[in-house]
């Protein structure tokens, strides 16, 4: 699990990143992965309104000179974003609203790339304007239908000059307490990646412990035009996306907790290939036992394309096999720690 923060203070390693360190030190506790950006000595204009996002459907904005497409990138890849900023005349950073009004056209513009992650806001302030400033980021977190935890009071803490929060101990316990609770909101939402429902004894498949179809895999000429169809028309939400060699992935939640896994090659691959006669790359079935099950496959006689391995996906580790079903049809055994 990855939690990304934003510190949108022009002081770098100010009264906000304080703050937001003191959350990351509980969500560390817990093993969950941190990273924090600073906007500070970083140049972001606004939306220019050019809507290029919702022509071109790359997750990106059009605006290529900036950090922000890297940060929408993060955004992406993470399970919870946190959005911090000091008080500037009773409201956010100008860099932080940039960040956001372009984010959140990018997002909404390619199916709702946020929906569902936790989101939250962070303000450090001197005296006034805090829940305006709070305000600001909760509004962008709801209209990208995140979910956001609350705490032990408003998510703010007080101090002028670099340090002066540390003296605010009912800020940092709030820290604290906005930590404890993003922590626990992400295993209860995030175990296995997405939620699933665990069956009833007698439905359990006990000859494929865990079992379920994980992911299927697909290969497309067009992404973007996939994505039109899977994203955009049937809703399925953009939860990881990577290059690996040769390919562009990018995996779709369906909603129930599997998955589509689109597959575009970087380079045109040759026509008489398999991959391009056959756009159903493989199916993935998720095992609590590949070590078991991939033993009775082989016992069975199917022939093993790729022997059980140990593979890495998004900071998490997990075991791979793959072998050819009956009608050649490639399975792939899915097994996550």
């Amino acid at each position: 699990m990855k939690v990304v923060a934003i510190n949108g203070s022009a002081r770098r390693d100010g009264n906000t990143a304080i703050l937001i360190r003191h959350l990351f030190a509980e969500l560390e506790k817990e093993g969950i992965d941190t990273e924090l950006v600073q906007l500070s000595g970083h140049v972001i204009r606004g939306c220019t309104a050019c809507d290029r996002c919702k022509v071109n459907l790359d997750l990106q904005c059009a605006i290529e000179n900036d950090i922000v497409n890297e940060i929408i990138g993060k955004f992406i890849a993470a399970d919870a974003i946190i959005l911090g900023s000091p008080v500037y005349f009773a409201d956010i950073t100008a860099e932080l609203k940039a960040l956001i009004d372009r984010a959140g056209r990018v997002g909404g513009a390619n199916g709702g790339l946020y929906r569902r992650k936790i989101g939250s806001g962070v303000i450090a302030v001197r005296r006034g304007g805090a829940i305006h400033a709070l305000d600001s980021i909760n509004h962008f977190l709801h209209i990208a239908q995140m979910i956001v935890p609350g705490a032990s009071y408003w998510n703010v803490g007080i101090g002028r000059e670099i340090g002066e929060v540390e003296r605010d101990e009912e800020g940092l316990l709030n820290m604290r307490t906005l930590g404890e609770n993003i922590a626990w909101l992400l295993k209860l939402t995030r175990a296995g990646d997405t939620p699933s429902l665990k069956p009833s004894a007698d439905a359990e498949n006990r000859l494929l412990p865990g079992g379920g179809i994980h992911h299927i895999a697909v290969r497309t000429t067009d992404l973007a035009a996939s994505l039109r169809l899977y994203r955009d028309l049937f809703g399925m939400r953009p939860v990881k996306e990577k290059e690996v060699p040769g390919k562009r992935l990018v995996l779709l939640d369906t909603g129930n907790g599997s998955h589509i896994e689109l597959a575009a090659p970087l380079e045109s691959a040759p026509t008489n290939s398999p991959e391009t006669l056959h756009p159903l790359q493989h199916i993935a079935l998720s095992t609590s036992d590949l070590t078991g099950v991939i033993g009775r496959v082989r016992t069975a006689g199917y022939e093993i394309t790729v022997e059980p391995r140990e593979a890495r996906a998004g900071g998490s580790s997990l075991f791979i096999a793959f072998f050819k079903g009956p009608g050649g049809e490639l399975i792939e055994l899915y097994q996550q720690n």
